[in-house]
């Protein structure tokens, strides 16, 4: 195997992309790591998602990239019967501030128990909402992902809280 050094490589035509043949790189190499982190309690009296303030945006080297989407984080049920359920909305068009009503996106998982849910039917419960998915959007415009919570079954539930620190990570995959 030889090794080519060289300064700097310019197109042949101006305005022109160099394109790289990859076909001797490994599949599922780490490209890149993103996380946020925080601390911010957010309540929720509805069966609507709404946003926990934690939310990653940025740009995708490859759109044939994956993304290895995981957050943690706790959830409280404020009442028997009642879940507490959390989920990641991708590129959500309402604000991504903690406790805005989630409008448009698409939740990466669909169910009504989401990605993370506990449940109790003796009583209050506080418990980890931990997950993790591989999401493949095939885009290599500006992405969002933001974590969400909502209730199921009546009462509140909380996300977070008593100042303990919450993440989202997620890892761009080369495919």
């Amino acid at each position: 195997m030889s090794t080519l050094f060289v300064d700097s490589i310019q197109p042949k035509t101006t305005g022109q992309a160099i394109t790289v043949a990859t076909t001797n790189q490994p599949l599922g190499k780490i490209l890149n790591v993103y996380q946020d982190t925080s601390t911010v309690t957010v309540s929720n009296t509805s069966t609507t998602y709404k946003s926990t303030g934690l939310f990653l945006t940025f740009t995708p080297l490859s759109s044939s990239s994956k993304f290895l989407v995981s957050f943690n984080g706790y959830g409280t049920n404020g009442t028997n019967t009642l879940k507490a359920v959390a989920n990641v909305s991708f590129n959500p068009s309402s604000s991504t501030d903690a406790t805005t009503v989630l409008a448009g996106g698409t939740l990466l998982a669909t169910g009504t128990m989401g990605m993370a849910m506990n449940h109790s039917n003796s009583g209050q419960l506080v418990t980890s909402l931990v997950a993790s998915l591989l999401h493949a959007p095939a885009t290599a415009s500006q992405v969002t992902y933001n974590v969400v919570i909502k209730q199921e079954g009546g009462g509140i539930a909380y996300w977070a809280g008593f100042n303990i620190l919450t993440t989202l990570t997620v890892m761009e995959v080369g495919a």
